[in-house]
């Protein structure tokens, strides 16, 4: 399905950056001071920590103060712990190993997106509980693929929307989160400096591209860390939960429960020596299940094809059915999965 158009909004929100972060703070941010400080740290391709200071100067912005930032001691000592030279760490923009590099001397995430962002603010932007709310951005096992995925998005939404640089994509959907908060909380700042807040809300919430990102990235921490069937198993809401509000919800679990359903039946088949039938492609769920020796008895398992294809096909079953579906879709896998290897 094609994309729907929507207003750049996001270019507004760039440009109540200042606004916002006054209302915010009480003080303005000098983030193109610090860009100009920083061009001459990319100039030498190696970060002291005097330069350090100047990325995270009190003066020129109040973001120096949001993440833990090592002492010129910690900074000396680290370098030499982990064999940078001259008490600095040579970079290469953004590359796998620079930000391992620069994670040994910052430990964390956050202050080195920091120092990226300013570094090469074209494509690096900071690292923020704002933007991963908007962005729906969830834990990740290595810091620095959790940041590359992030700038990676802010990459494409730079180019999609005609921004110049990543950083302002990152300014830009902090403004949008930071008004989606005020909005719900009731601030009495976003009446008065961003009178036009709903009509950004709205836009947001109509943004396709923008909906599409932030489902793969919730979707990710799902898949990195479930399987299918838990998957499943996860989505069915508790029984005293909106009935009506969660039809959607109770569908997609069970066409999750249908499909890994069938998928362990034909699984044991593979397993099972003596099932007579060597073209399993051919056969209907209803003929595998007939002709295997599942626990239990044929009626149930028999239903629990009508239930498969009642998801599958119809979609519309009811909550208990979906219960049921899943219980036998944990047992044929159960089944399946001690039986022998497959049959070659």
């Amino acid at each position: 399905m094609p994309v729907r158009p929507v207003p750049n909004y996001l270019r507004e929100c760039l440009e109540r950056h200042g606004d916002v972060t006054y209302a915010r703070y009480g003080e303005s941010q000098k983030l193109q001071e610090i860009e100009k400080l920083a061009g001459e740290i990319a100039n030498t391709g190696h970060l002291t920590y005097n330069d350090l200071k100047k990325i995270i100067d009190a003066d020129l912005w109040s973001g120096g103060t949001f993440w833990q930032w090592p002492t010129r001691a910690q900074f000396d000592e680290r370098c030499a712990e982990h064999g940078f030279d001259d008490q600095s760490v040579a970079f290469w923009y953004g590359t796998q190993p620079t930000i391992t590099k620069l994670l040994k001397v910052f430990r964390h995430i956050g202050p080195v997106s920091v120092v990226l962002r300013f570094i090469e603010p074209k494509d690096f932007g900071i690292l923020s509980p704002p933007v991963e709310k908007i962005l729906e951005i969830g834990p990740a096992h290595k810091p620095r693929d959790k940041y590359l995925n992030y700038v990676y998005d802010l990459r494409r939404l730079r180019d999609q929307r005609g921004f110049e640089k990543a950083a302002e994509v990152d300014m830009a959907l902090w403004v949008m989160q930071e008004v989606i908060a005020a909005k719900n909380s009731r601030s009495d700042w976003l009446a008065t400096v961003v009178p036009e807040h709903d009509r950004w809300i709205q836009a947001f919430w109509a943004d396709e591209a923008l909906r599409n990102i932030r489902v793969r990235n919730l979707t990710k921490s799902l898949f990195d860390t479930m399987r299918l069937p838990e998957i499943a198993e996860a989505l069915l809401p508790p029984d005293d939960k909106h009935p009506n509000r969660d039809q959607d919800q109770v569908h997609l679990c069970a066409r999750i429960a249908a499909v890994e359903f069938g998928l362990a039946v034909v699984e044991g088949a593979r397993r099972t020596p003596a099932f007579p039938y060597e073209d399993l492609e051919g056969l209907t769920l209803s003929a595998l299940v007939s002709n295997l020796e599942l626990p239990g008895s044929r009626e149930r398992w028999g239903h629990a094809v009508r239930l498969r294809n009642a998801a599958v096909h119809d979609g519309r079953i009811s909550r208990d059915d979906v219960k049921e579906l899943l219980d036998c879709m944990r047992d044929a896998i159960v089944w399946a999965g001690g039986l022998a290897s497959p049959r070659e």
